[in-house]
C-alpha cells in the first residue's frame, strides 16, 4: 500500500525536525523521490522484511567514507517498520533510470564506457573488507571459511529445490557432491558485495558526453564473499549479445584494478559461482512462474555436474 503525505513527513520529522515535504514522486512500489521544504532531494527505499532493511542500512554503513562513489548516502532507517508500519532507509537521492529502461536508447560502444565506469566502481566497494562470510547485517553469524559457507549456500538451495520438485533427491546429491570434491576456496579473504547488479538496481543518465553510470540501488542482497560471486550475478543478469560491449568494459576495467587472478573475471574461477547461482536461480525463477528459465538453469547445472568439469 503506497505511503501517504502524513506517513511521508511523519518519516522525515524524525530525521529533519522543522523541515516538512514539499514535493514526492512515486518510482514503482517501493520507492519515492521526496523534495524538502528546504529544497533538499531525498530518497526513501520501502522493504518487504526488516532482514533485507538491516541488510541494506548495514552495507550503506560500511560504504558512508565512499563520497565520491554514486551511492547513496544514508540518513535514517526503520528496518523494523514502527514508525509507518513497513521497513525503510532514508538515503540521499539518486538519479537517473534503470540500465534496463534505456538500454534500446544506449549504443554498443555507450555500454562499453558505462561498463568500464561499473568495473572502476564495483572495484573500488570490493576493497572494503568483511570479517567472514554471509549477509553484512548478520555479523553474529558469519562464517569465517569459504568452504563451509558455500557447502551451506548449496545445501539450503538444494534442499528447496528438491522440496519444490525441480531436483530429484538423487540429482541434489549429484550437485552436492560435486561441490564437495571439486570447490577449492582461492582466497581467505572476503569482501563487501553488492549482491543483486543487474537491469534494474544499475541507475544511468544522460548527459551532454553520454550515458553515465549515476547510482547503484536496492542493497538488500549485499552480502560478505569472494568477487567471484559479484561477477558471477552480474554476467548472468547481462547475458546475450545485447550486452557484449557492457561485459567487456566491466570486465577490463575491473581487472585492471587488480593483480589477483582469483578477482578479476575469470570463467575458470567463475564457473562453481555460476553453478552455485544456476542452483538459486532454478526456485528464483520457478516460484515467479518462470518455468522455461528454471528448465533452462537446471539443464545447465546438471549439463556441468555430469561432465565433472574439472576446477
Amino acid at each position: 500500500m503506497p505511503l501517504t503525505r502524513e506517513q511521508l513527513n511523519a518519516i522525515l520529522y524524525e530525521t529533519f525536525p522543522g523541515t516538512a515535504l514539499k514535493d514526492m514522486r512515486q518510482i514503482g512500489v517501493a520507492r519515492y523521490a521526496l523534495v524538502l521544504s528546504d529544497g533538499e532531494q531525498l530518497s526513501l527505499q520501502l522493504y518487504n522484511t526488516a532482514a533485507e532493511a538491516s541488510n541494506a542500512a548495514a552495507a550503506l554503513s560500511k560504504l558512508r567514507a565512499e563520497i565520491d562513489l554514486p551511492i547513496p548516502l544514508l540518513h535514517a532507517s526503520d528496518t523494523n517498520g514502527a514508525l509507518v508500519g513497513q521497513p525503510y532507509l532514508l538515503t540521499s537521492h539518486v538519479d537517473g533510470d534503470p540500465l534496463g529502461a534505456v538500454l534500446p536508447r544506449m549504443s554498443d560502444e555507450q555500454l562499453y564506457v558505462v561498463g568500464r565506469r561499473l568495473g572502476e566502481v564495483i572495484g573500488r566497494i570490493h576493497r572494503i573488507a568483511i570479517d567472514g562470510y554471509g549477509n553484512v547485517a548478520g555479523d553474529a553469524a558469519l562464517l569465517d571459511d569459504e568452504q563451509a559457507y558455500i557447502h551451506q549456500r548449496v545445501e539450503q538451495n538444494a534442499e528447496l529445490c528438491v522440496r519444490l520438485g525441480l531436483l530429484s533427491t538423487e540429482a541434489a546429491d549429484e550437485v552436492q557432491q560435486w561441490f564437495a570434491h571439486n570447490f577449492v576456496p582461492v582466497s581467505r579473504t572476503s569482501c563487501l558485495l553488492h549482491g543483486n547488479l543487474g537491469l534494474r538496481t544499475i541507475l544511468l543518465r544522460t548527459t551532454a558526453g553520454g550515458w553515465q553510470l549515476s547510482g547503484l540501488i536496492d542493497w538488500e542482497r549485499a552480502l560478505g564473499w569472494s568477487p567471484a560471486w559479484e561477477h558471477a550475478v552480474f554476467l548472468d543478469a547481462i547475458d546475450g549479445p545485447r550486452f557484449f560491449g557492457l561485459r567487456v568494459g566491466y570486465g577490463t576495467a575491473y581487472d585492471e584494478q587488480t593483480r589477483r587472478a582469483y578477482e578479476q573475471v575469470r570463467e575458470h574461477v567463475l564457473l562453481p559461482y555460476r553453478m552455485l547461482l544456476a542452483l538459486q536461480r532454478m526456485h528464483e525463477t520457478y516460484q515467479a512462474g518462470e518455468y522455461a528459465e528454471s528448465a533452462r538453469y537446471g539443464n545447465a547445472l546438471l549439463n556441468r555436474v555430469r561432465a565433472l568439469i574439472p576446477m
